[in-house]
């Protein structure tokens, strides 16, 4: 049983003026008023007309056509009641709309970023190789060329000063036939570059052409080209001469993305969970939230 009142007002059975009270008793209301521990029944709310009772209201009347009753026998406007699920339908709705766009962009993601990585490690890795050759003396140059694709070629020295000349492919040819060398020929893979020790008596002839004073040179070298390198001063013995070349994978040599390894592929799913996670929180929330303002 709860009761509250709802202002003051002139006693019907009494005529003396008191505090108007509703009781609620077994889920209905009744009218009574209350005079210090005197209490006179009035009657059920539904049949008393409590505008002819009241003369100082604190309740705003009629109450049973603008109030309702919630579960701890408080009175709550209808009105607002109906605005409050409105509102919290809409939020619902911004819930599940936002999920359901970070849940496609995810989705999105996890299809394109495969090839996202694919075509920037391709782009962006280049294959590097190269040897090291320990020079004694000034009496051999390094005859250098690429006879099937043109390839980036970096020549380092330590303790050591070389001198270049570049030359037509078809002169370091001639210098290949002629040549006394006994020494083999390195090949430097994936760019095919090769690189011939020859003594510097075969070449006399072109010694008044070499140029420069170099520690290190980088150089594109074309399929019509050759480079002839000549360390003709050692700092101090031994000295050593570097010979490197890249080059960036292309055509069939790409790896496409369904050739990834699988750590590849877990990474991209570990980057994308939080996003997935947050979206069906999202998604879940706002359903359930909306399930509720639709009740009753």
């Amino acid at each position: 049983m709860s009761a509250r009142s709802i202002g003051r007002g002139r006693c019907p059975k009494c005529g003396r003026e008191g505090s108007v009270v509703i009781k609620m008793v077994g889920g209905k209301e009744y009218v009574y008023v209350k005079h210090g521990r005197t209490w006179h029944y009035i009657g059920p709310l539904e049949k008393i007309d409590v505008n002819e009772i009241l003369r100082e209201p604190t309740t705003i009347l009629p109450l049973k056509e603008t109030e309702t009753l919630n579960i701890h026998g408080e009175k709550m406007n209808e009105e607002t009641k109906s605005l409050n699920k409105t509102v919290v339908e809409v939020i619902a709705l911004i819930l599940v709309a936002v999920g359901t766009g970070i849940l496609l962009l995810t989705i999105f993601a996890s299809i394109i970023l495969p090839y996202l990585v694919a075509f920037w490690s391709v782009s962006s890795v280049n294959i590097a190789t190269g040897f090291s050759t320990m020079i004694e003396d000034t009496t051999k140059a390094y005859l250098i060329y690429s006879p099937i694709r043109s390839a980036s070629i970096s020549i380092q020295s330590d303790n050591a000063y070389f001198k270049i000349l570049a030359v037509p492919l078809s002169t370091a040819m001639n210098i290949l036939n002629t040549t006394q060398s006994q020494e083999l020929e390195t090949h430097i893979s994936p760019s095919d570059l090769r690189v011939k020790p020859i003594k510097t008596s075969d070449i006399q002839g072109l010694m008044q052409s070499f140029f420069g004073n170099y520690t290190s040179y980088d150089i594109q070298l074309d399929t019509n080209q050759a480079l002839l390198v000549w360390p003709y001063k050692l700092q101090t013995k031994p000295a050593s001469l570097s010979f490197y070349t890249s080059r960036s994978l292309t055509g069939s040599e790409q790896p496409q993305p369904n050739s990834f390894q699988p750590l590849l592929m877990s990474i991209i799913f570990i980057s994308l969970a939080p996003r997935l996670i947050l979206a069906v929180s999202l998604i879940i929330g706002g359903y359930l939230l909306y399930r509720w303002s639709k009740n009753k």
